[in-house]
């Protein structure tokens, strides 16, 4: 079957489920499968791996594909990306490999040195290219067609298929001299020609073909799938939960304010409130969403960035429209104190306060449901807890700061919140040294959806001065081996691996602690006032 066309291949598996037809697919792409599994891992098992889940990804869909797909663009695309996400997985483990790897397989001649400035770098610029372009370059360059096959099989004249590659090839010579990488566009092209693609070991391709076809249906490989799966569902539960968990902690916010409300005009004030911070972070954020669409169209992860565009409109028009409201508030409570209480604070919901004290401060400090906190100072202690809290050691609430804090805007060493201001700060917007899970983490390293430091960032999209890594990546060393091994040895990423295993309860810390202030203002609440 060795002349026969991908598309009736295709259409032979999908129809008739023939193992010759798939196992002539496989021997066809599987050199190009796995050498862009080693350019990301380097380990030869991990890299044999990896393309074996490529083809069982491919038996699962070969139903939905495009029978006039370009096949080996498809598996190119799929293969980067399944190495990218065992590579998130197993970053840890692999670098040692990939050091020995290089050091016992490169050699110092030139060719060999300017394809190791190009390798780590290749996929991260093919990744950038429309997928015309990058099946184009794959064609030509990946599988040596020549431009007449190349136009054949994009269903192109050869002179447009020329300038298609010849406009692809452009592209990556700019990405590289971006990153310090300055070589011509014929020499890119000798380069991936001549190194992109080497021959898989002897028997994979036999061995895949029978593991696809004996288990691909049911589980295929366990261990490299295991990772996929659970990297892929940890994102995508933490990309929808995200804005998820927002919504239920300001849901919480505006049911203790009405429940809190004595008058209609408070519940009004409530109301209109959340009313104004919906209509405006719907009314920035659908236009800004289209404009996201189309500029990541040619990434597979649309929904992190959509979420980070939510989160960053959401959190700062809340925090603005509560701002401007302050001193109005303020002033309309003074005058229901004098009103009401003859300038009297009446008491709230539900308060604790320790008789012990250490240097001045009792031990703890609990006000929940209190109507004229706004007029009060904060609650302070060294462990207070309120509207407004102050703690010496721990602090929760709206407005939080404390060595540990936790709030809606929480200030301290280690801060967690919907913004999070601190030496290490985890929330919706972090600002900190360390600063992470943030939708805009921004500090001296970072981790995020969308990430910004001046020493280490990470994430969807990142920007640093020094390294970053992630699907789109900016900074003098990006998406390469050297931020790799700068990376993983770092307390800070080995602690964020902690919390990414552990981010669900640090978030069932707040929450239950939120809805727990709201039961006890429920309970607490006293008759409204006789005069209303």
């Amino acid at each position: 079957m060795t002349d026969t066309p991908d598309a009736e291949l295709l259409a032979q598996f999908t129809d008739t489920n023939s193992e010759a037809a798939f196992a002539a697919l496989v021997e066809r792409h599987i050199s190009l499968v796995h050498s862009v599994a080693v350019r990301h891992v380097i380990n030869s098992q991990h890299a044999q791996d990896i393309t074996q889940a490529v083809f069982i990804v491919f038996a699962r869909k070969a139903a939905t594909l495009n029978r006039n797909a370009i096949l080996p663009g498809w598996f190119y695309h799929t293969a980067r990306l399944t190495a990218a996400n065992f590579q998130r997985v197993e970053a840890s483990r692999i670098r040692r490999e990939q050091e020995a790897f290089m050091q016992s397989t490169l050699e110092e001649t030139a060719p060999d040195a300017l394809w190791r400035e190009l390798s780590p770098l290749l996929d991260e610029a093919m990744s950038r290219l429309g997928a015309a372009d990058r099946d184009a370059l794959v064609l030509r360059y990946f599988q040596n067609k020549s431009l007449s096959e190349v136009g054949v099989a994009m269903g192109l004249e050869e002179r447009t298929a020329q300038k298609r590659v010849t406009r692809a090839i452009e592209k990556l010579r700019k990405f590289f001299a971006q990153r310090g990488v300055v070589l011509t566009a014929t020499a890119i092209a000798g380069a991936v020609s001549a190194n992109s693609v080497k021959a898989a070991p002897v028997a994979l391709a036999q061995t895949v073909t029978t593991v696809t076809l004996a288990k691909g249906a049911a589980g295929g490989t366990a261990s490299l799938l295991a990772a996929i799966k659970a990297a892929g569902t940890t994102s995508l539960l933490a990309a929808i939960s995200a804005p998820l968990i927002i919504i239920f902690q300001n849901y919480i916010g505006y049911s203790l304010g009405l429940a809190e409300a004595r008058s209609e005009d408070e519940r009004n004030h409530v109301k209109t409130l959340f009313r104004k911070v919906g209509v405006i972070t719907l009314g920035v954020f659908i236009p800004l969403a289209a404009l996201v669409l189309w500029l990541v169209r040619d990434q597979v992860d649309r929904l992190y960035f959509l979420v980070t565009g939510f989160v960053v409109v959401y959190l700062p028009t809340m925090l603005a429209l509560c701002i401007a409201s302050k001193q109005k508030n303020r002033g309309y409570y003074t005058r229901i104190l004098a009103q009401e209480h003859a300038g009297i604070f009446p008491k709230p919901a539900w308060e604790y306060r320790s008789q012990a004290n250490l240097l001045g401060l009792p031990l703890v400090h609990i006000r929940i449901g209190d109507r004229f906190g706004v007029l009060k100072e904060p609650v302070t202690a060294w462990i207070a807890m309120g509207n407004h809290a102050i703690g010496g050691l721990f602090a929760f609430g709206c407005i939080t700061i404390a060595p540990l804090s936790i709030g809606w805007l929480s200030i301290g060493l280690l801060s967690l919140g919907g913004f999070s201001l601190g030496v290490f700060a985890l929330g919706g917007i972090a600002v900190g040294i360390w600063s992470l899970f943030g939708a805009l983490s921004i500090g001296w390293q970072a981790l995020g959806c969308l990430a910004i430091a001046w020493n280490v960032a990470d994430g969807n999209f990142s920007l640093a001065h020094d390294f970053a890594a992630g699907r789109i990546a900016f900074a003098a060393q990006a998406n390469n081996l050297v931020t790799k091994q700068v990376m993983e040895p770092t307390l800070f990423f080995h602690c964020t691996h902690f919390i990414a295993d552990h981010w669900l309860w640090l978030n069932l810390i707040w929450m239950i602690s939120s809805l727990i202030q709201w039961w006890l203002v429920r309970k607490g609440r006293q008759p409204e006032h006789p005069n209303q």
